[in-house]
């Protein structure tokens, strides 16, 4: 079983369609952990081959990024398309789900991680016609060429890149077992790290019988990984699965593991380094309700890096806020929301000012029938020349 992370089950409307769906915690024995947002048909997670290589870290690499003629956005489209456009909409070009990547099917509700260069694309995903919900890391070129498979066992997901050019952070499964006392399975998860060409692959955190830890931001600076950690649980006896995610630090060699927050997950670092934005339900705004599961809808907050100075930015009643992505200028967050269509969840991605004002959603509402959706925004690193303000009311 794959635990998703905030209790929400996400899915394109006609896409969800005689799929097994669940929001939460999938209820049948065998499936395993998604590790971060909502989990439908399409969307793999997995893990990396061992570890075992040299441990030695090489000096860090300065990073030069050229400025953007206007901010971009990279987010996954129904279809399993990994699309990049302007910040308003426009511009539209596929990256991923085209005909030279035809034969992958996106993990559609990760995040795709950019490179510190804004070169290179990570992303999660599974060759299509594979009857599993496993995953694998790829690398794919700012143009959607040089397709590349970093991992190859089917269990590696969530890839999170260093602010240098030399590491990437993923989730790794182990194998399954038993929890709770309903007889459901789910698969440990741990985060490791690799170098961008798939080698030198380390274990992060330990991995633990029912627990799973996320990778979800580095520091600016390199030196924490922010990520959710959680537990997987029965539901109670109302049928709702209590959160039990939290948002964690840790240095990249495993030590100084801290809890900053508790009922939150999806953290991302501020530009500056100062604040970490993150969903939660912890004001348990409006009720969600996907198949037998009920769930909080979760908002948008930002806190201090130590997890004081909470603050919430959103503040819609049963619509369910994720995934929060900075402006490289931190003037403004782009994130995902939902809302329930017909047992599901439509999407759409959403910006507005790093206060919580003046938000407006990305692309074009979808029609009646909810369809096209887009999810999981995060924007392309480097400065732009113009379009990069804070957002009008």
């Amino acid at each position: 079983m794959r635990r998703e992370l905030g209790g929400v089950s996400c899915i394109g409307a006609r896409y969800h369609r005689g799929m097994q769906f669940l929001a939460g915690l999938r209820s049948s024995s065998g499936l395993r952990l998604a590790g971060s947002l909502a989990l439908i048909a399409v969307a793999s997670w997995g893990c990396a081959g061992s570890g075992g290589e040299s441990r030695e870290e090489s000096s860090p690499t300065a990073v030069t990024v050229s400025r953007l003629e206007r901010p971009e956005l990279v987010v996954w489209r129904s279809g399993h398309r990994l699309v990049s456009a302007r910040a308003n909409g426009q511009s539209l070009r596929v990256l991923v789900g085209s005909r030279r990547t035809r034969a992958l099917k996106g993990a559609l509700f990760q995040r795709a991680a950019w490179s510190p260069n804004r070169r290179k694309l990570a992303f999660a995903a599974q060759p299509r016609g594979r009857l599993s919900w496993d995953t694998d890391v790829y690398l794919v070129r700012a143009d959607g060429s040089g397709l590349r498979r970093l991992t190859s066992d089917g269990r590696s997901s969530h890839p999170v890149w260093s602010h240098d050019p030399q590491r990437i952070y993923f989730a790794r499964e182990g194998a399954p077992a038993e929890y709770g006392n309903q007889g459901r399975t789910g698969r440990p998860t741990a985060i490791w790290s690799m170098r961008p060409d798939g080698s030198d692959r380390r274990p992060i955190t330990p991995l633990v019988k029912g627990r799973y830890d996320i990778p979800g931001s580095v520091s600016p600076d390199g030196a924490t990984v922010a990520f959710t950690r959680g537990r997987y649980v029965d539901p109670n006896e109302t049928g709702r699965e209590n959160n039990t995610n939290e948002i964690w630090l840790v240095r990249p060699d495993g030590a100084g593991a801290r809890k900053v927050a508790e009922r939150s997950q999806d953290p991302a670092f501020s530009p500056d380094g100062r604040r970490i934005a993150f969903s939660s339900d912890r004001d348990e705004n409006g009720n969600l309700s996907y198949g037998d599961r009920a769930f909080y809808a979760n908002e948008l907050y930002v806190m201090n890096v130590d997890g004081s100075g909470l603050r919430r930015l959103t503040r819609t009643r049963s619509l369910n806020e994720r995934q929060p992505s900075w402006l490289p200028n931190g003037k403004r967050l782009a994130y995902q929301r939902g809302q329930t269509y017909q047992n599901a969840e439509a999407m759409l991605v959403m910006q507005m000012n790093s206060d919580g004002t003046c938000p407006r959603t990305v692309f074009p509402d979808p029609g009646p029938d909810r369809w096209p959706w887009y999810a999981a925004p995060t924007w392309r690193p480097g400065d732009a020349r113009s379009g990069d303000g804070r957002l009008g009311c």
